[in-house]
């Protein structure tokens, strides 16, 4: 939780940092930067600025397939989490094709695990089953970034059976 005070405290060079990069500055490190910023952004309840910066991210053409990957799995999670899961599925399946011709299998793993809470969220439960275990393949696979029983949990708390208390700012 350090990490996350220090992030606050430069919250404002953070997003001076964004709006340059963004706009024509360094497009692909504008883009990293967002995508590094997803977990902040969530777990200090910046849902809409997470969001506002993935559309602005995801908008970019002349980066890299692994970044626009990240940039469109972490639109899908804000779109998610703000109950628009069908267009989150389209994005985190076009995150998840980018991610597998990368090759690299935790981007591939973060991807399939945007797509199994999209689905989930519909409630297509059996496809959301499926997301997380071939999430979980790929991390057996990776370098572990996320563990299969972390995706499990997450399954069963986008489920509503571990509750949350989310604050959209």
């Amino acid at each position: 939780m350090e990490w996350f005070a220090r992030l606050e405290r430069a919250h404002d060079n953070i997003r001076g940092a964004l709006n340059w990069c963004l706009s024509g500055g360094d497009e692909e490190t504008g883009v990293l930067l967002a995508a590094s910023m997803t977990r902040f952004w969530f777990a200090r309840a910046y849902i809409r600025e997470g969001r506002r910066w993935g559309q602005i991210a995801a908008s970019k053409q002349q980066i890299s397939a692994r970044a626009r990957a990240l940039a469109l799995r972490n639109l899908a999670f804000f779109l998610t989490y703000q109950g628009e899961a069908e267009q989150a599925v389209r994005l985190a399946e076009e995150a998840m094709t980018l991610a597998r011709s990368v090759g690299e299998p935790s981007l591939v793993a973060w991807s399939l695990w945007g797509l199994a809470q999209a689905t989930d969220e519909l409630r297509d439960f059996a496809r959301s089953e499926r997301g997380i275990e071939h999430a979980a393949e790929e991390v057996v696979r990776g370098d572990r970034a996320l563990r299969g029983d972390d995706l499990r949990i997450e399954r069963e708390h986008r489920r509503g059976i571990i509750g949350r208390g989310i604050v959209v700012r």
